[in-house]
């Protein structure tokens, strides 16, 4: 997944009387400046009043992007939140089996503290971006009982307790789902590695969701007791199959974690333009389904 800084919509809640609270609004609802300076950071204090609870409002950054003092002048001025865009995923962080380097994901989150935002994880498991040695002739068994409870537990642990969330899996539910399926199906219909081997044939791999739950566990086991754990996917949020699978995934990884649902998040991809964005109403319904769990969006 990518976030580009163009890629984002704005949100805060209106403190006037005409709305009740505790709604939230989309800026763009009731218009907004096109002269003069916006300065978006300074209405996200107000957000987290409004909340309850942090408002986390962000966006991608890596150390080489180019055109740093642009990157420094947005995080300053609209932004609280940083996720890394590369430098945390597998690639980057276990160049080689069993040898951790966080250089890159500390630097990110160094530039979080040093602008005065805080920091996400993104990710400890993905089917894309892996280190060379991976997928390579790794067995279910070795890679559900070793090779991902050592990276997450090697990650999230060096990263500390402060990063207020992880994307623990990332893009593992299928584009052709449809209604009612299984967990399993719904991960399964994915066709990537591990349900299938790195050659990209029809011959399964993992062929349950154990790695999902070895994922989840040891990132419960070695995250900070305020840390939310997500499941993040794109084209979600509106009341369709795959958000229907998403929230089905979820489900199961609770039930086989017992990990609370205060714990857990979806995270939404917000790979959305001014023509193309899920509506407000069916993101509303998605969140609250998630809300009468006690699960965070993100």
């Amino acid at each position: 997944m990518s976030f580009g800084i163009t890629s984002f919509f704005f949100l805060t809640a209106l403190a006037s009387p005409v709305f009740a609270a505790p709604t939230v609004s989309l800026l763009i609802d009731h218009g907004y400046p096109s002269t003069g300076t916006l300065n978006i950071k300074s209405v996200l204090t107000s957000v987290s009043t409004r909340k309850g609870s942090a408002f986390h409002f962000g966006s991608t950054y890596d150390t080489y992007t180019a055109a740093q003092s642009f990157q420094t002048s947005v995080f300053s001025t609209f932004f609280n939140h940083v996720v890394a865009e590369n430098g945390c995923k597998w690639d980057a962080t276990e160049p080689t089996r069993g040898t951790s380097d966080l250089t890159e994901c500390q630097a990110v989150q160094s530039f979080a503290t040093a602008h005065s935002n805080s920091f996400r994880g993104h990710n400890t498991f993905w089917h894309s971006q892996t280190p060379s040695w991976l997928p390579g002739s790794i067995t279910a068994s070795d890679l559900v009982t070793n090779v991902i409870p050592q990276h997450v537990q090697q990650e999230i642990q060096g990263m500390g307790a402060s990063v207020t969330s992880w994307d623990v899996v990332n893009e593992i539910v299928g584009d052709g789902v449809s209604s009612g399926m299984t967990a399993l199906q719904c991960v399964q219909n994915k066709g990537d590695w591990p349900t299938k081997t790195s050659d990209g044939g029809s011959t399964n791999l993992v062929t349950d969701l154990s790695f999902v739950h070895a994922a989840f566990s040891t990132a419960y086991q070695y995250a900070g007791s305020s840390t939310r754990l997500a499941i993040n996917d794109y084209n979600t949020g509106s009341t369709n199959a795959k958000t229907a699978c998403v929230l089905t995934v979820l489900k199961d990884i609770q039930a086989n974690t017992n990990i609370p649902y205060n714990r857990l998040a979806v995270g939404f991809q917000s790979h959305v333009s001014t023509s193309s964005f899920t509506p407000k109403a069916q993101l509303k319904s998605s969140f609250s389904d998630l809300a009468a769990l006690g699960v965070n969006a993100m």
